[in-house]
Order: structure tokens, then C-alpha cells, then sequence
């Protein structure tokens, strides 16, 4: 991913027995945190747009799902995506494993798995982001207790389904007759082999040269605050701090000092809704964005056609894993449906 920093949380196949049986998932940056997790990730695309129209230097704000859509966000695969092709690969292992008489559950698609649509790139931007997380990058519950954010048993409690294939998994893993059976009777299975090419293709590939060029422009914004536009968008920000008691970030204008990314309390809230309320005044999320769009966009401009194709090749990965999903609702715990 190009847009964004992402803090991905996708819980990995326990065990090596399940080596030959279950390759990687895609590559997840960021800490593991918990056994039922989604990714974490603040990344948005929009979903469902042909990246071969093209449409110029659009920003899309959704205050509804939290999600910031840039111009090259049509080009990529949202971390949900690649989480769904994670669960692909699950299947494909549980279903070559049931062939080799041993029992593997993929784990289901977590149903609050949205919420990593929510953009924080810059810190909260919607009221709804403030009141919920204040200034931790919005997760599903089960990861937050995983990281130490919510206590045990604070929150929407672990699916059972989750945990009943992270189980099967570290059996699996303890077990080194049924892991021998699996691994010779998929060491070389034509199953697994499509969706083990398709979850390496991209690594496989390098780094294109507009991936390098948009990544270059999203650490201008993000890490090194070196767009002067965006600078004086930020001192805006900074002059609604100070008159709300608070004093901008060094490092991180578009944040107030004191903010806490571990911790979620009455503090926190509170200062991050001032955070929102002084964003909003200066329309800080929508012209910092379109600064980014604009920079993005010429990049684009360059190599739209490469990368079009490209998409078009990643986007049939995810309906192929899909497709895969719904054929196998036999390789998910009991009471799961993955057709809904």
C-alpha cells in the first residue's frame, strides 16, 4: 500500500506444519495482535470504481465510514482485500488438510471488519472517530484488547468462530503426525498452487516506479510535513488549539500536544473532539487532501495505463479468492457461512 502508514493486525496460520498446506498471506506491515483480527489499517479505496476511466484529482470525504479517497486509492487494494485473500489461502488449507484426514478451520471474515475503513492518517476527522477512539487509529474491539488498548473483557466479546479456527490451527500445530499427513499430502497439491501465486504476485513483482514516486508524496504529507500549502492549512489548525487551551504537535501539527495513540479515556476524548472541531473550521481534511490528490493525480497522469491493468489484475486475485470463499463454506468452524 502506497497512500497510507498502515498498522496491520492479520493473524497468520499457527504452526509450521501448515507450511506446505498454507503460504503467507499477504504481506501485512505491523504488529500481529489478535488470534480473531482483521487487518488494522487506515487505508480507503473506492470500491468498485474502473480504474481505467480515470477521473481526475477527486477527493472523496465519507464522515459515514470515516474513509478518505484519493486519486490513486482506485489503483490499489484496500487491506480488507488482502485480508480476504489471507482467508483464501485459509480455505485452500483447510480443504487440502480435510483431504489428508486432519481438521483446519479458516477463520471467518469478522464481522465489524468496516471499521478499518475509518482514515486517520492525520489523526480523527469525524466526530464519531473522536467520541469512540479519540486519538488511537479506530480497530475492532478484539484487536484493542489484543494491544493492550481495552482491558480483557472490555468491549464486543471474541467471536467463538474466530476462536474456534485459532484453535483447530495450535492443535494442528501440536500435533506433528496430522502435520506430517497435511504436508505430504499438499506439498505439492495443484490446489493451493493458483492462490500461492496470486498472494506473491505482487511481491514477486518489485516496486513499480509510481509506487515509489506516491510514496515519496505521502511522507511529504505524513511524516516529514514538508508541503508548505499543507503547512499553512496545519497553522490554521494550530491557531484553534492555542484558543482551546492546547498547543499543536511539534512533529505533528495537525495534532494537539499531549495526544496518546495507546489510550483511550476521558482526556483523550475530549481533546480529540477539540482536534475535529478546529479541523472542521479550517476545512483542514478536505484541502489538505486535495493538495495530496493534486500531487498524486500528476503521477497518475504518467502512468495511468500500467497502473489500470495492474488493478485489474490485483482485482481478479480478491474474486478469485471470493469465489473461493463461498464454494468452501465446509472450511470454516460449524455455524459460519461465509454466503451469508
Amino acid at each position: 500500500m502506497i497512500r497510507r502508514i498502515v498498522a496491520a493486525g492479520m493473524s497468520v496460520v499457527a504452526g509450521t506444519a501448515l507450511a506446505a498446506c498454507s503460504p503467507e498471506p499477504p504481506r501485512a506491515p505491523g504488529p500481529a495482535v489478535s488470534g480473531e483480527a482483521g487487518p488494522v489499517a487506515r487505508q480507503d479505496a473506492a470500491a468498485g470504481a474502473d480504474p481505467a476511466s480515470g477521473s481526475g484529482a477527486r477527493v472523496e470525504l465519507d464522515e459515514a465510514t470515516g474513509a478518505v479517497t484519493l486519486p490513486a486509492d482506485r489503483y490499489e487494494l484496500h487491506p480488507i482485500d488482502e485480508f480476504v485473500v489471507m482467508i483464501a489461502l485459509q480455505v485452500e488449507a483447510a480443504v487440502c488438510a480435510a483431504d489428508a484426514g486432519v481438521t483446519f478451520y479458516a477463520r471467518p471474515v469478522p464481522a465489524d471488519v468496516d471499521v478499518y475503513r475509518n482514515e486517520a492518517a492525520f489523526g480523527p476527522w469525524t466526530m464519531a472517530q473522536a467520541e469512540r477512539f479519540g486519538f488511537v487509529p479506530p480497530a475492532r474491539d478484539a484487536d484493542l484488547r489484543a494491544n493492550g488498548v481495552l482491558p480483557e473483557g472490555a468491549g464486543v466479546p471474541a467471536d467463538p468462530l474466530a476462536r474456534a479456527a485459532t484453535e483447530s490451527a495450535r492443535k494442528l500445530s501440536q500435533d506433528p503426525e496430522a502435520g506430517r499427513r497435511v504436508e505430504e499430502h499438499c506439498g505439492d497439491s495443484e490446489l493451493t498452487a493458483g492462490m500461492r501465486s496470486a498472494a506473491r504476485f505482487r511481491e514477486g513483482r518489485g516496486a513499480a516506479p509510481w509506487e515509489t514516486e506516491l510514496q515519496a508524496i505521502a511522507v511529504g504529507f505524513t511524516d516529514r510535513n514538508a508541503v508548505p500549502e499543507a503547512r499553512e492549512i496545519w497553522d490554521e489548525v494550530g491557531e484553534c488549539y492555542r484558543r482551546e487551551g492546547l498547543r499543536p504537535d511539534r512533529d505533528r501539527p495537525w495534532l494537539p500536544r499531549g495526544y496518546d495513540t495507546w489510550t483511550i479515556d476521558e482526556e483523550q476524548i475530549a481533546m480529540a473532539v477539540t482536534t475535529v472541531r478546529c479541523k472542521d473550521e479550517a476545512d483542514a481534511t478536505r484541502r489538505v487532501h486535495e493538495l495530496w490528490a493534486g500531487r498524486q493525480q500528476a503521477v497518475i497522469d504518467e502512468y495511468q495505463p500500467e497502473m489500470a491493468a495492474l488493478a485489474r489484475q490485483e482485482q481478479a486475485v480478491v474474486e478469485r479468492a471470493e469465489r473461493l470463499i463461498a464454494d468452501h463454506p465446509e472450511a470454516f468452524p460449524p455455524g459460519y457461512d461465509p454466503r451469508g
